[in-house]
C-alpha cells in the first residue's frame, strides 16, 4: 500500500481541467437562469449575461454567474456570436447532470437550445424575472 489512489488521482486531474470547469460553470449557470424547460437562443443568454439592476445607486449584474461562465478570458466583451459559438461546442456534452441540446437549427433566426437534466429532473429558473 502507501500508493496514491488512482481513482482519486483521476478525479483530481478532472477537477483541475479548465475546459471541464468552464463547461460545468456554463451548464450550471444556464440551468439556474433558464431552467430545463425553457428554450433559449444565444441572444437570450447575452441579454441575461448583460442584464443589470441598480442596488443602492450602483449597477449590479443580475446574472453574474452567466457573465462569468461565458467570459472570453481574453479581455474582449462577450456578444451573441461568441456565446453561440460556445453553445455549439457544448452541445450534447454531459457534465454535472446537465447538457445543452439544440432543439431548432436555424441559420436565419438563430439556433434554439435548452438544458436537459440527466435524471429527467425539471429545474425552474432561480428567479422570476420576466422572460424575453
Amino acid at each position: 500500500m502507501g500508493e496514491k489512489d488512482p481513482v482519486k488521482s483521476i478525479e483530481d486531474a478532472r477537477a483541475q481541467d479548465p475546459q471541464r470547469e468552464g463547461l460545468r460553470l456554463r451548464l450550471t449557470a444556464l440551468a439556474q437562469c433558464f431552467g430545463t424547460e425553457k428554450v433559449f437562443t444565444a441572444a437570450d443568454v447575452h441579454a441575461k449575461a448583460t442584464e443589470i439592476k441598480f442596488d443602492g445607486g450602483r449597477q449590479v449584474a443580475v446574472h453574474a454567474d452567466v457573465m462569468a461562465a461565458f467570459g472570453r478570458g481574453d479581455g474582449r466583451q462577450i456578444n451573441s456570436k461568441s456565446i453561440g459559438w460556445q453553445l455549439a461546442k457544448d452541445v450534447d456534452r454531459w457534465l454535472g447532470g446537465y447538457r445543452v441540446t439544440r432543439v431548432v437549427t436555424s441559420h436565419e433566426a438563430g439556433h434554439r437550445y435548452k438544458i436537459d437534466a440527466q435524471n429527467g429532473e425539471k429545474k425552474s429558473p432561480k428567479n422570476d424575472v420576466a422572460p424575453f
